[in-house]
C-alpha cells in the first residue's frame, strides 16, 4: 500500500497489476462520508466491483484486509455525488500520471 498525496489529503492506493486500486476507507474519509454506508453502496452496484486486498502499511508488523475499488471506478462511485465527480477525474489523472497507465507497468519514485 502506497500513501498518495492528492491536494493535501492522503489517500491509500495499491499498485496491482496494471492498475491502481484505492482503499475505499479513506476516500470515504477524506469525503467526510460514512464507510460503511458507502461500502454497501458499492457492493450492491452492478458496474463496481469490491475487492478485499491484505496488504501492510510501511512500519507496521500486521498484514491487513482493505476495501479497495479500481481507480478507473472513481468517477462511477463519485458520479452520485456531484461536487466530487471533477476531483474523481483529476485523482485518477494524478493517479495514472504517478503510477503509469492503467494499461501499463507501474513506476515507483
Amino acid at each position: 500500500m502506497v500513501t498518495f498525496n492528492f491536494h493535501g489529503d492522503q489517500l491509500d492506493v495499491v499498485p496491482y497489476r496494471r492498475t491502481v486500486h484505492v482503499v475505499i476507507r479513506r476516500v470515504c474519509k477524506v469525503l467526510g462520508v460514512a464507510f460503511e454506508a458507502q461500502l454497501r453502496k458499492l457492493r450492491n452496484d452492478p458496474s463496481i466491483c469490491v475487492i478485499m486486498m491484505v496488504t501492510q502499511n510501511h512500519g507496521d508488523d500486521q498484514r491487513r484486509a482493505v476495501a479497495c475499488i479500481d481507480h478507473r471506478s472513481l468517477p462511477l462511485w463519485l458520479a452520485t455525488r456531484r461536487t466530487y465527480i471533477v476531483l474523481s477525474l483529476a485523482l485518477m489523472a494524478c493517479l495514472v500520471l504517478r503510477f503509469g497507465t492503467s494499461h501499463g507497468e507501474h513506476h515507483r519514485t
